[in-house]
């Protein structure tokens, strides 16, 4: 037992952050394992994967955490082309609420101001999710689309939990994908997984960004809810 005694006077010395970034890659290993899966070497050619899935002319609900300047959100504006289709962007677009990684409190930060898209299609949904996840929910409930695709852009853990955590409240099963992956999202949704007994199918990624070491940076794959197991 030595070894343990060790291992935990190294963690006491070890801040919180690094820890939890150690910790992401045994997670990945042990809940994410994707050596079967579709690997795209690009975001546009992934993101076109997804398209190609859900298909161009469905009636579907898009939701989008974390929209900043709506780059994402009008590229499936353009690619998803069924007129009944409805896409929601969440956002405070006051920036990040804590620090990420490298990057600040308030950095992406768009003054408040939400980007111009012109397509009655979209509603942007303004404030943090912990303040709108109710607006969200009535929203969803009222309409009648039978496929709901996610984009999970929020990066931090604790939006990206909270998120899983309302969207669960559909008790449905839904598609979903994470543009940062490895890290913060893939922490969140073990964590949703493990504690609301639902499953997450992988059906493709992008894992050739510098830096992640062979885990995908991005990943696409369908939530299952517990109901539907």
């Amino acid at each position: 037992m030595f070894y343990k005694k060790i291992l935990k006077k190294i963690a006491s010395y070890l801040n919180l952050e690094t820890l939890e970034r150690i910790a992401t890659y045994s997670i990945h290993r042990k809940f994410f394992k994707s050596e079967n899966v579709k690997n795209f070497k690009n975001k546009e050619t992934f993101w076109d994967g997804v398209v190609d899935l859900i298909g161009k002319e469905e009636d579907l609900t898009y939701v989008e955490f974390g929209v900043w300047t709506g780059f994402s959100l009008k590229y499936f504006l353009k690619k998803f082309n069924n007129p009944s289709s409805k896409f929601i962007g969440l956002d405070s677009f006051e920036g990040l609420p804590e620090k990420w990684g490298n990057f600040k409190i308030k950095t992406f930060d768009m003054e408040g101001k939400p980007p111009s898209i012109n397509d009655d299609r979209v509603k942007m949904i303004k404030g943090l999710f912990q303040n709108t996840s109710d607006v969200l929910f009535n929203l969803l409930q009222s309409l009648k689309a039978k496929k709901l695709l996610v984009h999970f852009d929020a990066d931090l853990y604790t939006s990206t939990l909270f998120c899983l955590t309302q969207l669960d409240r559909l008790d449905k099963d839904y598609y979903v994908f994470f543009d940062e992956f490895t890290g913060h999202e893939s922490r969140a949704l073990s964590d949703y997984l493990k504690s609301f007994n639902s499953k997450f199918k992988i059906i493709s990624q992008v894992n050739n960004r510098e830096g992640y070491d062979g885990y995908p940076d991005k990943m696409f794959g369908k939530i299952i809810h517990r109901k539907n197991l």
